[in-house]
């Protein structure tokens, strides 16, 4: 909840208590004569006065229980439009400092609404106000409300780096998401035009809004995320939200099982070339998921960066047998790894079909040997495999894992069925945004 400001309130207490005696003087020492009250004159009693300085010293002192008996006092000796004013604007004041909840909320809305409508409020508190309005109605989910009291913050002049999101925000909410976000684009430019940094929580907002709403423009906004904050952390957290869908494995078949193993370990290796696999939970998985493939040497290699890192323990027992299980690392860009049964590059060139071949590629991709898992994808396409686009999208993990970015694109590119194409798009982004240091 957004700071309430007291200016305008403190500087009419001000004028008030000074201009009292003159008035008293001019009276024969006594307030006989009741004051005009006006929007700039207030009317406030000596008694009132009184009241109210002790209510903004207990405020200041931060001390709620007396600030709560003398804002009560104050509303219940309140007697004309301005004492009302200040006991409102010291009850908001008073809410405002409290703990926030739904109770405190609640309380708000009446002394805010009319303050907001009150011509004594001061344009800065009314903008502060309105701000304050929003994000109630914003918690209560009444987006659309929440809209129009944040637009009336900003037409009241207040400036602050979240207001233009929280309208787009509420707007988006309320419905219209793709609207929302090229509003939010457009703030983005507007700011990066006058040589500002547009704040991370604009672009993370966007991209999950619209993954939730499941809207098309998610992926753009997920690679200007990683380009404008390309962090390792802000690439774990996109690979694992695109990547990383919850389902009850022990519902899956033996084939399911093992096609969801193959996504996941895809999702991975990026995480692996973003160096953004985020402990030992995520290097474990990795290795698990790829041994279950047939992939020994690359869960071999995994497990040794995960204790080279720190992140896996060296005496990790389910850890050790995975190495063990692998056998001993085959030599650097040969293709056959030496644990498992895989077939030799004379059988994939002899049989009829790209199986073995694209079984080939993806054991190389898992030795480091990326040029030539390229050279058995390039086989396999040219036989019969039974999915392309899997083998195309291997193709191009490897092709960018071994620099040549123009061919990992064109692969990327031609995925066109879920959820290889929300792989290829995030390795496309990669191609185009490397993460930062």
């Amino acid at each position: 909840m957004k700071k309430i400001s007291t200016m305008a309130l403190a500087a009419a207490l001000l004028a008030v208590t000074a201009a009292a005696p003159h008035r008293a003087a001019a009276a024969g020492g006594k307030d006989k004569q009741p004051q005009v009250e006006s929007p700039t004159n207030f009317n406030l009693s000596k008694q009132f006065r009184a009241q109210a300085l002790a209510a903004t010293t207990a405020l200041k002192a931060n001390n709620p229980p007396a600030a709560e008996s003398a804002v009560a006092a104050l509303e219940a000796s309140a007697r004309n439009d301005s004492e009302r004013f200040v006991a409102k604007t010291l009850r908001v004041k008073l809410l405002s400092a409290s703990p926030q909840s739904v109770q405190t909320m609640t309380a708000l809305i009446k002394p805010l609404d009319e303050l907001i409508a009150d011509p004594r409020t001061a344009k800065e508190d009314l903008a502060r106000y309105c701000y304050t309005r929003g994000d109630i109605a914003y918690a209560q989910k009444l987006y659309a409300k929440a809209a129009l009291f944040y637009v009336q913050a900003r037409q009241n002049g207040l400036r602050d780096d979240e207001l233009d999101l929280q309208i787009v925000r509420a707007n988006m909410e309320a419905g219209n998401v793709s609207a929302g976000a090229e509003a939010l684009d457009a703030l983005i430019k507007a700011q990066i035009a006058a040589g500002k940094t547009p704040p991370e929580s604009w672009y993370r907002f966007a991209t999950l809004r619209l993954r939730a709403k499941k809207a098309p423009e998610e992926a753009a906004w997920t690679g200007k995320w990683l380009a404008a904050y390309g962090t390792r952390a802000n690439w774990h957290d996109a690979i694992a939200l695109n990547g990383f869908k919850d389902e009850d494995e022990s519902k899956l078949t033996a084939a399911q099982r093992l096609e969801r193993n193959g996504n996941f370990v895809d999702m991975f290796r990026l995480m692996r070339a973003t160096h953004s696999l985020g402990g030992q939970k995520d290097y474990m998985e990795y290795a698990r998921r790829a041994n279950s493939l047939g992939l020994k040497d690359e869960a071999r290699a995994v497990i040794e960066e995960g204790r080279a890192s720190g992140a896996i323990p060296a005496k990790d027992a389910e850890a050790a047998q995975i190495v063990a299980q692998a056998g001993r690392p085959a030599a650097k860009g040969k293709a056959k790894p030496t644990a498992a049964a895989a077939p030799s590059e004379a059988a994939a060139r002899k049989a009829k079909d790209g199986q073995l071949a694209a079984q080939l590629g993806d054991t190389s991709i898992g030795l480091g040997a990326y040029a030539k898992a390229v050279e058995f994808y390039d086989l396999a396409l040219e036989k019969t495999v039974k999915n392309v686009e899997d083998v195309k999208l291997h193709r191009g993990i490897a092709a960018a894992l071994a620099g040549d970015k123009e061919k990992a694109r064109a692969d990327f590119a031609a995925i066109t069925q879920q959820p290889d194409k929300e792989t290829a798009t995030l390795w496309t982004i990669w191609l185009d945004s490397p993460p930062a240091a």
